[in-house]
């Protein structure tokens, strides 16, 4: 395409524009956006959209027509037949070669389909997705082959071309350029960081406490052993946590035990019993009940007073192929992230009967060397996505 051409296309874009700009409001917005045009500007958009004028008629002539003269003497007749006719009135210069009577174009529907393909063709991508907004342009567009738009489209992302070469059964232009935009040409940074759709007291969980007696009676009583092991077993308590209301936003459950279960335990592990604990999570999704399974392991260590359980990893959503893949391989190469649920059980202190006790379950993130506590918001998200949730 020449400058002349380009230049052409670019005068009648913002000539259509004020036309239709003029056409869609009242009078006096007409004159105040009138009065804001350059009077070079206005004499040209009056001469391009002024209609032309209507032939004479022979009534109209003759009521144009000049009148005779009252009376006219034969010597006067060769004086009137000298004098020169008038000239006619000069025409209006024209405008890029085309006469401007001629040049008349109410809306973008008049234009031909080859001349409205031009423009568009010309016109950035982003200008003809623009145009959709205008009415005049949105009814006009629907005159362009569905071809044109998708080859606008391959034209600006060839690599859409390799695999959508054609507009059957590919999807639409309009979701083709969105789909590529949104993948290739946005900010390189990492993911936004989701933000939960429930607050942590949405989730309640419960603990249970249970003895065993294995069939060996020779493990050490922190072990845990499968149920197909066990030769007997008891629950000592179950009841749900209480979230504790803390300004460091540190999340943490705690499970008030009643008076002498601590002492019955303690007695009861050292005659080849085993002490192991269960936490469960559940929730309300449209008014049905689900279940999810956080923790579930043996001892760890044993103090005076102080019961420490295992620090077992919280089972990911067996559901989700991306999150068991990535889980794998982070435990594969030792570069593993493990969300737990730490579970502590302590006695009081300066009681020497029928102490109380609590069991404090709190939310961690492991790694390799390091262990940290969980924000509200990690605690929260973990629950929501992560965990594998019951139908």
């Amino acid at each position: 395409m020449s400058d002349r051409d380009a230049l052409m296309l670019t005068l009648i874009r913002g000539l259509e524009g004020a036309a239709t700009a003029l056409d869609v409001v009242d009078d006096e917005t007409r004159q105040q956006i009138g009065a804001l045009l350059s009077p070079k500007a206005r004499r040209l958009l009056a001469a391009l959209t002024a209609p032309a004028p209507p032939p004479l008629t022979a009534d109209a002539a003759d009521e144009r027509a000049p009148a005779a003269p009252p009376t006219a003497d034969a010597t006067d007749a060769p004086a009137a037949a000298s004098e020169e006719a008038p000239e006619p009135p000069e025409k209006k210069p024209a405008v890029f070669g085309v006469p401007a009577a001629a040049f008349v174009v109410t809306c973008f529907d008049d234009l031909p389909e080859d001349a409205l393909g031009a423009i568009a063709s010309f016109s950035d991508i982003k200008t003809l997705t623009c145009v959709a907004t205008c009415r005049a342009l949105r009814d006009a567009a629907a005159k362009l082959s569905p071809r044109l738009e998708h080859s606008l489209v391959l034209k600006r992302y060839p690599l859409l071309g390799t695999v959508v070469r054609s507009p059957e059964g590919a999807p639409a232009p309009g979701e083709l350029f969105s789909t590529y935009t949104r993948f290739f040409e946005g900010p390189r940074r990492r993911p936004t960081r989701p933000e939960p759709t429930a607050a942590l007291d949405a989730y309640t969980l419960s603990l249970e406490i249970e003895l065993y007696k294995p069939v060996d009676g020779r493990q050490s009583r922190w072990a845990d052993v499968p149920a197909s092991a066990m030769a007997e077993r008891q629950s000592v308590y179950s009841g749900t946590g209480v979230l504790r209301e803390q300004s460091s936003s540190l999340p943490c459950y705690e499970f008030p035990i009643p008076a002498g279960v601590f002492e019955r335990v303690d007695d009861l592990t050292s005659r080849s019993w085993r002490l192991r604990a269960k936490v469960m999570a559940s929730r309300r999704v449209s008014g049905r009940l689900q279940f999810a399974k956080l923790f579930q392991g043996g001892v760890m260590d044993w103090d005076d007073g102080t019961i420490i359980f295992d620090w077992e990893e919280i089972p990911p959503n067996p559901e989700n192929g991306g999150v068991l893949w990535q889980y794998r391989n982070m435990v594969d190469y030792d570069l593993y992230v493990d969300p737990q649920v730490h579970l502590v059980w302590a006695q009081e202190s300066g009681v020497f009967a029928n102490r109380q006790s609590k069991v404090e379950a709190r939310f961690k993130l492991m790694t390799e060397g390091d262990t940290s506590d969980m924000s509200l918001s990690d605690a929260c998200l973990c629950l929501e996505h992560y965990v594998g949730w019951s139908e």
